[in-house]
C-alpha cells in the first residue's frame, strides 16, 4: 500500500520554514520549492507527494508540521513515487537558441 500527503493549509507559516521543510521532499531545489509554495498558497488542498512508503509519508508529514504546514497522510492511487510540480499545468514551446518558453495558455 502506497501513501500521498495532502496540503490543508499553508496559510499563517514562516515562509523560510516551509520552504526549508519542502526542500527535504525528495531534495528539491530552491527554486521548485519557492513555487510549490505559491502554488499551494492559492489551492485549497494540493497532493504534494504521492505513491509513497507510509513510513517516509510520515517522516515528510512531520517535518512539514514542524514548519506550520496542516498536512494529511492519505491512501495513494499511484503506485510510482511524484512530486507535486506546478509548472506542468502550463504550455511551453522551444524558443531561439534551444530556450524553453512559456506560451498562452
Amino acid at each position: 500500500m502506497k501513501f500521498e500527503i495532502e496540503v490543508v493549509s499553508i496559510e499563517g507559516s514562516n515562509r523560510a520554514q516551509v520552504l526549508r521543510a519542502l526542500r527535504t521532499v525528495g531534495k528539491m531545489s530552491l527554486p521548485r520549492a519557492q513555487r510549490v509554495y505559491e502554488f499551494t498558497q492559492g489551492q485549497v488542498r494540493t497532493t504534494l507527494v504521492a505513491g509513497i512508503e507510509q513510513s517516509i509519508a510520515e517522516h515528510i508529514a512531520s517535518t512539514l508540521a514542524g514548519a506550520g504546514i496542516v498536512v494529511e497522510i492519505k491512501e495513494s492511487d499511484s503506485g510510482i513515487p511524484m512530486v507535486c510540480e506546478p509548472q506542468a499545468g502550463k504550455r511551453y514551446r522551444w524558443g531561439a537558441m534551444r530556450m524553453l518558453m512559456a506560451s498562452g495558455q
